[in-house]
């Protein structure tokens, strides 16, 4: 069985994201490889979850089966992707942005700004340089609602209890109630850096039995 293995960055990031290359390299001693799909698209002023969400299927168009590990707003379109894509076997997701389409009633004056402005400004970490994202993603994003995923897969949720960005909320609430959710979190903040290494460790732990079966 041809099973791929994907990492969905969040917005901004790109090729650039330190968790996607340590989980990278921790996988390619286990002898897997693991695609880096570049969500930016169709260009990064310009990004749409629809376009993300084809680029991501595109990356999957020779796969029997697959795992995806999606991290921030990487992890809003693994999500997404498993509940379309009956190929997805596992999902790991790192703060992931299910929270998106409360985002006007979580941060009101951002979005405010965000859609009176017309663009939003958001680092890129790929050309190291401040550039802006219009206001059509927002209206996209918008269309989810309260949107809880319907997850179907066994999931491991890594959260930081410090994240100002995504609640830690977000993703207890995704693990109540579904005993095929893991939920673990650290005393860390949306990056995750300080317990990185202790977090790459619980993915391999959790997925060791596609990894077992890879090999």
């Amino acid at each position: 069985m041809r099973r791929k293995w994907l990492y969905l960055s969040g917005l901004g990031t790109g090729f650039r994201s330190v968790k996607g290359r340590a989980l990278a390299g921790r996988l390619s001693e286990r002898g897997v490889e693991l695609d880096c799909v570049d969500l930016r698209v169709p260009e990064f002023e310009r990004m749409r979850v629809g376009a993300m969400m084809a680029q991501a299927l595109a990356a999957l168009s020779d796969a029997e089966s697959a795992v995806v590990i999606g991290t921030s707003f990487g992890g809003l379109i693994a999500a997404l992707l498993a509940e379309q894509d009956p190929r997805i076997e596992a999902l790991v997701l790192f703060a992931p942005a299910l929270h998106v389409g409360e985002l006007r009633s979580r941060y009101p004056v951002t979005t405010w700004a965000w859609e009176r402005v017309g663009w939003l400004p958001l680092w890129d970490k790929t050309e190291g340089r401040l550039r802006r994202v219009d206001a059509g993603l927002l209206r996209e994003l918008d269309g989810l609602g309260r949107w809880t995923p319907e997850v179907r897969v066994p999931t491991l949720l890594v959260h930081g209890t410090r994240d100002w960005l995504v609640p830690a909320s977000v993703s207890r609430q995704l693990a109540s109630g579904r005993p095929h959710v893991r939920l673990v979190e650290y005393l860390d903040d949306h990056r995750l850096r300080t317990f990185l290494p202790a977090a790459v460790a619980e993915a391999e732990r959790f997925l060791d039995p596609w990894l077992t079966a890879q090999t």
